[in-house]
């Protein structure tokens, strides 16, 4: 008797442990396969093979059945209940995907490009500087031998071409900054771009997560 109360008992334990274990999550996959056959009913010929998110072309609806025309060129009949107007949810999420990722490798183009002009800036900024020191050398010496007519002219010439050329820097100058200013903005929007995109992404994951209880 007691042997036989053991052997329950293990036997018991051992389907509650297998019980366990069968238990354990699992999801619905959404690749699906759907049959592209010759004539309106499942005993047609199968011709192609139709997947998820694969984009094809309505020919003609009979009743339940659709002709299409897939990307490869096949043709044939498939269940129109399985064909919808817009890209289903994976679809559209791999493509919320990539476009973060191109925005993200354009913010960080747009970045890289504003490093250099800012280094570029600065490199005219440092000769403008120079320029303008040796532009005030040079009149200071100027004032100095004006009384030399010789001399005179030849500085007054030279403090002349090294003001045209102190002018043409501030321009560039000018137009360095006006760029820099110009990348900084595309930075903000695309800065923008990725938040957004990043957003929608994380709220189509949550519906999508959402989605797979029913």
């Amino acid at each position: 008797m007691k042997s036989y109360l053991k052997f329950l008992i293990m036997m018991s334990f051992l389907w509650l442990s297998a019980g366990s274990v069968l238990a354990e999550m699992a999801y619905v996959t959404d690749e699906l396969q759907f049959m592209v056959r010759t004539g309106k009913s499942t005993s047609n010929k199968i011709v192609a093979i139709a997947r998820s998110g694969d984009r094809v072309q309505k020919m003609e609806t009979d009743g339940d059945w659709t002709y299409v025309k897939l990307a490869d060129g096949k043709e044939g009949w498939m269940l129109g209940r399985f064909l919808v107007p817009d890209p289903p949810g994976k679809v559209r999420m791999i493509t919320f995907e990539r476009e973060h990722e191109r925005l993200k490798q354009r913010f960080s183009s747009l970045e890289k490009e504003a490093a250099e002009l800012r280094e570029e800036n600065k490199n005219f900024k440092k000769t403008l500087t120079e320029k303008k020191t040796n532009l005030e050398i040079t009149e200071s010496a100027h004032r100095q031998l004006k009384e030399d007519a010789a001399e005179f002219l030849a500085l007054k010439e030279e403090a002349a071409k090294m003001r045209k050329e102190l002018e043409a820097q501030d321009l560039l100058v000018k137009d360095m900054d006006a760029r820099l200013l110009e990348r900084n903005i595309k930075m903000f929007a695309l800065g923008a771009g990725v938040l957004l995109v990043g957003m929608l992404l994380g709220g189509s994951m949550r519906k999508k997560k959402k989605s797979s209880f029913y």
